[in-house]
């Protein structure tokens, strides 16, 4: 014989549907409503019935404590979240805790941090005197008597300018004769002014921060291949145990001095493969003539 439904089960059956029409099911995340969408308030429904079950999606520890709730008193006065099953907060492991601390990109960053701090401590640290510049040819010269180490110069630019990776108007950071930290560093030399109709001055359409008169760029640009013409060294300081390059006068300067440091020249190397030219000797049909002998083969 059937059983004759009662209220009860109509009550439960009703309850059932209201909850699945709204979105309620095992998994769910839900919230108070007078409480807040804090993630420490938040809970995972574990059961679906004429009673929920759920369960802090947020402990902190296993202080967590399961809580059972009347399946209308949840439809009145809780609300449901879009977020997913168990979208965190989510513990850390004790292994990648401190990322930072071996990764090497945060690693190159302070390098260049520190390696652009050093170089801005001994700029500012060593003022130089007033200069005369001038464009096409770029020279920097003296203005009055500098005395003998005086001038110390060092590759001041912005933090952008520092890179990892050298280009052909870079210069290094690295002390070929100190013992380094395996990152290469280089600096990218700083733009020139424009010259307009007017003359050297800044120009429309460029920024008066896209260039910097700065003497270290415009002395290392200058140079010569004989070395008593030159009245600039290379030389190294060191910061807080960071080598930076400088250009400084190893003897006293007279005012109007063009400023210039020694380039030695590159060594030749022959081409290896270009063919040899032996000359003969003339002969009663024609002056002599250039014969050419084979050299190694190359590839086409």
């Amino acid at each position: 014989m059937n059983q004759i439904p009662t209220f009860a089960d109509h009550w439960r059956e009703l309850q059932l549907q209201l909850l699945k029409e709204a979105g309620i099911e095992v998994g769910s995340i839900m919230y108070e409503k007078k409480i807040g969408t804090h993630h420490t308030k938040l809970y995972d429904v574990l059961e679906v019935g004429q009673t929920v079950r759920l369960f802090p999606c947020c402990t902190y520890g296993d202080d967590g404590k399961e809580v059972c709730v009347d399946a209308h008193v949840l439809l009145s006065e809780w609300a449901r979240t879009k977020l997913e099953q168990g979208g965190g907060p989510y513990k850390i492991l004790s292994e990648v805790a401190f990322p930072c601390v071996e990764n090497a990109q945060f690693h190159t960053e302070c390098r260049i941090s520190e390696t652009h701090q050093a170089i801005a401590h001994i700029h500012r640290g060593h003022p130089c005197p007033p200069f005369h510049w001038y464009r096409r040819p770029d020279e920097v010269h003296t203005s009055g008597y500098v005395a003998k180490g005086q001038l110390v110069l060092a590759p001041m630019g912005p933090v952008s300018n520092i890179t990892t990776k050298q280009v052909s108007n870079s210069i290094s950071l690295n002390n070929p004769s100190a013992k380094g930290s395996g990152l290469s560093l280089f600096m990218v030399q700083l733009a020139k002014p424009r010259i307009s109709k007017a003359g050297v001055s800044q120009v429309e359409g460029q920024k008066r921060e896209d260039f910097a008169l700065v003497p270290f760029w415009w002395v290392w640009s200058s140079t010569t291949h004989v070395k008593e013409e030159a009245n600039m060294s290379l030389t190294w300081k060191v910061y807080k145990g960071i080598h930076v390059p400088v250009l400084e006068n190893p003897e006293a300067l007279k005012p109007k001095t063009k400023l210039i440091r020694y380039l030695p020249k590159k060594d030749e190397q022959p081409l290896a493969n270009v063919a040899k030219i032996t000359t003969v000797k003339a002969t009663p049909e024609g002056p002599p003539v250039a014969k050419r002998a084979r050299g190694p083969a190359r590839a086409i």
